[in-house]
């Protein structure tokens, strides 16, 4: 790990009960094996839960279980992470996050998802677009409106929430711990259309 374990508990605030399962998880694959063995989605959306409270319920939406449980594991045992949205059409879908990861320099992504189509990658990609690309086709409406539309619209630059945010909020108590983090995570970020036109700034909710 990049930061050492006595540094975790006294910089980081970690709870020492947690250091078993943090030195286990130490490649991108345990960490994805892990979120799909043993967490449930959480369907609310109004817990925006960091590690050690995805750790108290194993129950965690694509935000608490991509940024508040995957991301400061890649970060602690270096796997320089950042984070991309799959932006959707808001009118017939919701958007998605990544968190990516470099290996040998190829692309790669963790998710957690309801749809096992829309978990991780393994880092076989060149680019950002590759990567994308490897989810559009399963990125669907299920609205009877718009049933089997495909919705993804573009996809954000690369956010390094540490570099951000700093890691403070890796182990912040609470089920709300990471609103502020999930209200302004995408504040300034351009986006990428998946096909054609200008970039644009990622417009929120």
């Amino acid at each position: 790990m990049i930061i050492g374990e006595k540094n975790l508990i006294e910089q980081l605030n970690c709870p020492e009960e947690l250091l078993p399962v943090i030195r286990k998880l130490k490649s991108p694959r345990l960490i994805q094996n892990y979120i799909g063995e043993n967490f449930t989605y959480n369907h609310s959306d109004t817990t925006y839960r960091s590690f050690i409270e995805v750790m108290k319920t194993y129950n965690a939406d694509c935000f608490e279980g991509g940024i508040g449980f995957a991301y400061p594991l890649l970060y602690l045992w270096g796997y320089h992470p950042q984070i991309v949205l799959i932006h959707a059409d808001h009118e017939k879908d919701v958007d998605h996050n990544l968190v990516t990861y470099r290996y040998k320099n190829r692309l790669g992504a963790i998710a957690m998802s309801s749809y096992k189509e829309l978990l991780d990658r393994l880092p076989l990609f060149d680019n950002m677009q590759e990567l994308i690309m490897s989810y559009y086709h399963h990125y669907t409406c299920p609205d009877p409106r718009w049933f089997n539309e495909y919705t993804v619209i573009g996809y954000s630059d690369p956010v390094d929430l540490v570099k951000k945010f700093g890691t403070g909020w890796f182990f912040l108590p609470g089920e709300t711990a990471l609103k502020y983090l999930y209200d302004h995570y995408m504040d300034g970020v351009m986006c990428t259309p998946v096909f054609t036109g200008e970039r644009y700034p990622y417009p929120g909710e």
